[in-house]
Formats: structure tokens, sequence, C-alpha cells
């Protein structure tokens, strides 16, 4: 689907130029557009296909939208998790002793939008 001028505004607009997820401020121009529930999935494109409508579309930064990928929103909260659990088990130590890091937190990854 194409999206309008006006639509792109639209999705731009959902979260007042935010990024869904991670919430940093969108440039209109660099903002790239998620579906929520994605239209294929990379294992298996028969199940939970989402619609290609504005209501299935998230404002979203070049990086969240890479790495939430096919990704449900409850999946992508999982690879995040991951994501952290791979970092703690690194050698990160060091960082840790000179307080540049606090890897500690078991905090639940809240997403942007889910806290306004």
């Amino acid at each position: 689907m194409k999206l309008t001028k006006e639509q792109r505004h639209e999705i731009h607009n959902k979260y007042d130029g935010k990024c869904a997820y991670c919430g940093c401020n969108l440039d209109f121009l660099a903002m790239q557009v998620d579906h929520i529930k994605p239209l294929m999935r990379q294992m298996n494109t028969s199940t939970l296909k989402g619609t290609d409508t504005i209501d299935n579309m998230n404002p979203s930064c070049r990086s969240c939208n890479y790495h939430k990928s096919t990704y449900r929103i409850e999946e992508f909260r999982n690879q995040i998790k991951l994501k952290i659990n791979r970092v703690r088990n690194s050698n990160i130590k060091l960082l840790e002793r000179y307080g540049l890091c606090d890897l500690h937190s078991e905090n639940d990854v809240v997403f942007y939008y889910e806290k306004i």
C-alpha cells in the first residue's frame, strides 16, 4: 500500500511525532511505518496476517523497525529481553564496576505507546 502524505501525517501524529516503540523523536521524512501485526511472517506466512490499514500501522524509527522486523509485539518484546540477557552473560563486569552500566534491573520491556 502506498501511503498518501496525509496518511503518513496521521501515522506520524499518532504518538506526537515519536517512535511508538522507543519514544525517540521522529523526523517526518525519516519516519518508517511499521505494521503492528505483520503482513507476512518469515517463519510462517499463513498465521495471523495483519492488515494494510492505518490502524495496523505505527510510526517507527529505523532501528526499531529493523529490529521488530516481522515479529508480533510480544515476540519483539521477547527479542529485546533476549538481547538484554545476552549482554548480561557477556564480559560486562568491568563496565558495571565503573558504574557505566546497570544490567541488574529486572524491569519489563515497556514500549512508548504503552506508557502514554
